[in-house]
């Protein structure tokens, strides 16, 4: 009767896990930097999309839309980009939202490989868009994402007529 052993020795179970922790340290950084890249690109998409919409919101309520930084994504907070915003219908235009107010919209940005800053007009930590036009008069500025990794950086503007366009600055 031949008794045989099945499976690994102490050995081979120490070189294969060597093996797994040399190769999970050259594919984490490929992980992380296409990450970073795929935020990079959503960033310019989604600021587009969620301006547009509160342009377009003014317009159908006939009020002040504002968009401005927020943390509890209930009230505005001052330079919470990268954490998310908020659009809320300003009725008193005092540019801070107050519970009679009806939020518009939430947008949780989550970011993990950058960082986002709105650098507005006359210094102001929000945009609004006017209830009579859908314009942002006094509101105009640029968003700017800065990449903490190798991936490009990217300018988000807004323009006084409304239009956004984007950018690629060489540093943040």
């Amino acid at each position: 009767m031949n008794l045989t052993k099945g499976g690994f020795s102490l050995f081979e179970l120490t070189i294969a896990i060597v093996i797994l922790a040399i190769l999970s340290m050259m594919v984490i950084p490929f992980y992380h930097n296409t990450k970073a890249k795929q935020e990079a690109q959503l960033i310019p998409v989604k600021l587009r999309m969620h301006l547009q919409q509160a342009k377009q919101h003014a317009v159908l309520y006939h009020n002040n839309v504002v968009v401005c930084a927020s943390e509890d994504f209930e009230s505005c907070s001052q330079n919470a980009w990268t954490t998310g915003f908020i659009s809320f219908l300003d009725l008193n235009q005092n540019r801070s939202r107050e519970t009679h107010e009806k939020l518009l919209n939430t947008y949780p940005m989550q970011l993990r490989y950058g960082n986002l800053r709105w650098q507005g007009s006359l210094g102001s930590p929000s945009l609004v868009f006017q209830g009579d036009t859908g314009l942002p008069r006094g509101s105009i500025g640029s968003f700017l994402y800065c990449s903490q990794y190798n991936s490009p950086h990217s300018k988000v503007i807004l323009s006084m007529t409304g239009i956004v366009r984007d950018e690629t600055p060489l540093s943040c």
